[in-house]
């Protein structure tokens, strides 16, 4: 037990009598990570994984009743099982510690127990699904949650921070190898946007449109931020809406109607790319890719596209649809957004350029003024 390890114990701590809890106060005197390595952080995670008293029974049918409410949900696009699991007691079991042990032996099986209950109510939405954090190299998972039938609804979550991890361009290496062995998607669902390395969150913007990878920032919350100096953005961070918006708002592909073979935006210029290839079994033919015209573009903005696709702003204008005139499959299709400076917007009127089966247009915000 506890007592008997061989280190010095922090006296135990004062519980507030209105919720049987000890004070936060208290607790903020260690670091968060300080707690998972306790024996009974351990114990309890390692408790979860075997089903101690049924608690992975009740988990999984938590899951169940969550997925059930939130299947209809359209903005709902999946649920991530748990966020940074431990791997379990690594008192009792030290070789957990050792990076991809614990993804097989107590995160695999866990994992398969909870897709089962979502699934006998949701088949169709994506199921996250997370290794230890220090998996710096290859994931542990031999499969996806639930087994081959379903790598195409699975995503394999992971996390990047510098430190502890130490090279961005090999994380996304080792993880798109996971991805192609487990056949599923991968998610960046944790990173930093907060603080002031600007140039470092730049760079792995850039290097998760290169590999082709979707993520989320972190964090948006309203406590921890001021004791961790973590330079949180939430709804009393006065200021800090606008900039966080500036350096997180990025024109991208949220949808594309065929294979995606690259997509970039420069921050900088505001130049985006986009090449994807059609594919006839895609139901759709809509590609739909997201812009801020207000803040990257804001005089007006110019498209070119090849071949003759057509192109039509959302009312809101957060939208491009590019639509298919005829469905051709295995047709490589080239999008480019630039903005019009201000120079460039004030007697520009919008043209379409049809011989070459290219399109170029302008749309800017002085001509429809004048009109």
């Amino acid at each position: 037990g506890a007592k008997d390890f061989p280190m010095p114990l922090h006296k135990p701590f004062n519980l507030d009598p209105k919720t049987g809890y000890p004070y936060p106060e208290d607790c903020a005197k260690f670091s968060w990570a300080d707690y998972y390595f306790t024996e009974a952080a351990g114990q309890a995670f390692q408790n979860l994984y075997d089903n101690v008293d049924g608690l992975r029974d009740e988990w999984a049918q938590f899951w169940k009743k969550t997925a059930d409410v939130f299947k209809e949900e359209p903005s709902v696009i999946g649920y991530e099982l748990i966020n940074e699991p431990f791997c379990g007691n690594v008192f009792k079991h030290p070789t957990l510690l050792i990076p991809g042990v614990a993804d097989y032996l107590n995160l695999q099986p866990t994992y398969d127990a909870l897709q089962k209950a979502i699934r006998q109510v949701d088949e169709e939405h994506n199921i996250f699904f997370e290794g230890v954090t220090w998996d710096f190299f290859e994931v542990g998972f031999t499969e996806v949650p639930g087994g081959k039938q379903y790598q195409n609804r699975s995503v394999l979550s992971y996390h990047y921070y510098e430190p502890p991890d130490f090279s961005k361009k090999l994380n996304f290496e080792a993880r798109l190898l996971d991805l192609k062995r487990l056949k599923c998607g991968g998610f960046l669902t944790e990173m930093f946007t907060v603080g002031t390395d600007f140039n470092s969150m730049f760079e792995m913007f850039d290097l998760c449109d290169k590999f082709k990878q979707s993520w989320h920032g972190w964090m948006y919350k309203s406590y921890g931020c001021i004791e961790q100096n973590l330079g949180c953005l939430n709804m009393s961070s006065p200021g800090k809406e606008s900039i966080q918006i500036a350096n997180t708002s990025r024109t991208y592909p949220q949808a594309v109607a065929g294979r995606t073979q690259s997509y970039a935006f420069d921050i900088k210029t505001k130049v985006f790319t986009l090449v994807y290839e059609t594919v006839g079994s895609c139901k759709s033919g809509r590609t739909i890719v997201y812009f801020n015209k207000n803040l990257h573009y804001p005089n007006g903005y110019r498209y070119e596209i090849n071949p003759n696709f057509k192109v039509t702003p959302s009312e809101n204008e957060y939208f491009l649809y590019l639509d298919e005139v005829n469905k051709v499959p295995n047709t490589v299709v080239t999008f480019k957004l630039f903005p019009l400076s201000f120079t460039d917007s004030e007697d520009i009127h919008p043209v379409t350029v049809m011989g070459d089966k290219h399109l170029s247009e302008n749309h800017n915000e002085n001509e429809k003024k004048k009109k």
